[in-house]
């Protein structure tokens, strides 16, 4: 995956079991990481896996979590 310029700044968002597989590829090519934590709910260590990349990476990271339904 090709890195382009960083001044447009892409957010992605990792949710799915497909996306995981690719996941340094796709934190390398972003500005940041949306953690769905809906469906990833069961996935803990994965998501510790995602903070690190994009800690290393210097990437943002956000979790997010589905408050309003409970």
């Amino acid at each position: 995956m090709k890195v382009w310029d960083r001044s447009i700044r892409v957010l992605v968002k990792i949710g799915g079991f497909e996306a995981i597989h690719k996941q340094e590829k796709i934190i390398e090519a972003s500005y940041g990481v949306m953690i769905a934590r809906v469906d990833l709910v069961v996935e803990i260590p994965l998501q510790e896996k995602i903070t690190q990349v994009c800690g290393q990476l210097n990437n943002q990271v956000f979790v997010a979590f589905n408050y309003l339904n409970t």
